[in-house]
């Protein structure tokens, strides 16, 4: 039997202590009957998120290489993008919400669709608090229309797109921000959709950042009213 290295990152990066281990943590906690179903699909996204980063990091080291030609850096950028955009829109949509029991697809329809899902996805799930909601609307208007235009129109189809737009994204300060963009919101749409599903009376709760654990720094714990201490 051959043991491979699987990764040389780990909990010191907060996406894999918070989407991963933190999420589980969560989960575990919950009601949910079919909680293996949702860890399978938590480890499909981890993956997937993986592969992202591991092209984040090959091209901060193009980025640092002054030598570097033009177009093995446009290359990486390309990769990195179509590696996030699968982890967001193609792993996540497909795995975990509908191992919840949930339909999100609307999050990546336009404008009309989206408001139409939403209004069809509130009726239909009293139980989710109807700030996820809000939260989607205000992800699509701050980064995410933005860069499924560049993933689906430049990068997919090399239609036209607003020349200023593209410039955005070929930058390592740009790259560095989408990356975080989608793993929190990866987070937290799974954060909501889960604490529908915690025991009455138990309450999803965000640690305060200087009361994290340094090494596995989960954002989220549970309060009980009437109990004083946060439990994680």
């Amino acid at each position: 039997m051959r043991i491979e290295r699987y990764a040389n990152f780990g909990t010191g990066e907060a996406w894999v202590s918070r989407v991963m281990l933190g999420l589980l943590t969560v989960l575990d906690a919950t009601t949910v009957a079919n909680r293996d179903e949702v860890k399978e699909g938590l480890g499909v996204v981890f993956e997937a998120l993986a592969e992202a980063f591991n092209h984040l990091r090959s091209l901060r080291e193009l980025v640092a290489r002054p030598d570097t030609p033009a177009t093995e850096l446009r290359a990486a950028y390309s990769s990195f993008y179509v590696h996030l955009w699968r982890a967001c829109k193609d792993r996540f949509q497909k795995s975990v919400p509908p191992a919840l029991g949930y339909d999100i697809g609307f999050l990546w329809g336009n404008d009309r669709t989206f408001e139409a899902g939403a209004a069809k996805f509130l009726a239909a799930h009293p139980e989710v608090d109807a700030g996820l909601v809000e939260m989607l609307r205000n992800d699509r208007r701050e980064w995410q229309n933005d860069l499924a235009l560049f993933r689906n129109e430049h990068l997919e189809h090399q239609r036209p797109v607003d020349p200023a737009l593209l410039a955005t994204f070929y930058r390592p300060d740009s790259a560095e921000t989408a990356f975080e963009n989608v793993w929190q919101a990866i987070e937290d749409i799974t954060a909501q959709l889960l604490s529908a599903h915690l025991p009455l009376g138990v309450e999803l709760v965000e640690i305060p950042e200087n009361e994290r654990d340094p090494i596995v720094p989960r954002r989220f714990g549970f309060h009980v009213p009437g109990l004083s201490a946060l439990t994680e």
